[in-house]
C-alpha cells in the first residue's frame, strides 16, 4: 500500500468552519468519485494547535492506494476529473505545500529501499 499525506490550509479569505464544511461535505464525495484508485480516504479537521508557534494547519488528508501504480495511473479518473478536483480545491484551500508526502513500503517503486 502507498499513502499520501497532506497538511491542508484554508484559503486566507475563509473561516475555519467554512473550510471544514466545504472539505468534508462537498469535496469528500467529489474526491471519492474522481480518485478512482483510492482504497482508503480520511480527513482530519484540526480544531486546535497543540504546539505553540507551529504551522497553521486546518486539516490533514490521508489518501491510501493499493499500489504505487494505482497512485501513478489511477489518482484521477480522467482529465475532466482532474480539472473538477483542482477547481474545487481552489474554492476552499490554499494549494498543498511541501508538507505533502508519499509513503510506502521500502523497495516499492519510487520508495527508498
Amino acid at each position: 500500500a502507498v499513502t499520501m499525506g497532506s497538511l491542508m490550509r484554508r484559503r486566507p479569505d475563509s473561516t475555519p468552519d467554512e473550510f471544514a464544511g466545504h472539505w468534508t461535505t462537498r469535496h469528500a464525495p467529489l474526491a471519492l468519485r474522481r480518485h478512482v484508485g483510492l482504497a482508503d480516504y480520511h480527513q482530519f479537521v484540526v480544531e486546535e494547535a497543540l504546539v505553540p508557534g507551529g504551522p497553521e494547519i486546518d486539516g490533514v488528508a490521508v489518501l491510501g492506494f493499493p499500489t504505487r501504480t494505482d497512485f501513478d495511473t489511477r489518482f484521477f479518473d480522467s482529465d475532466e476529473g482532474r480539472e473538477e478536483i483542482m477547481a474545487d480545491v481552489a474554492r476552499f484551500m490554499d494549494r498543498p505545500g511541501p508538507e505533502t508526502t508519499l509513503v510506502g513500503p521500502p523497495g516499492s517503486a519510487g520508495m527508498p529501499g
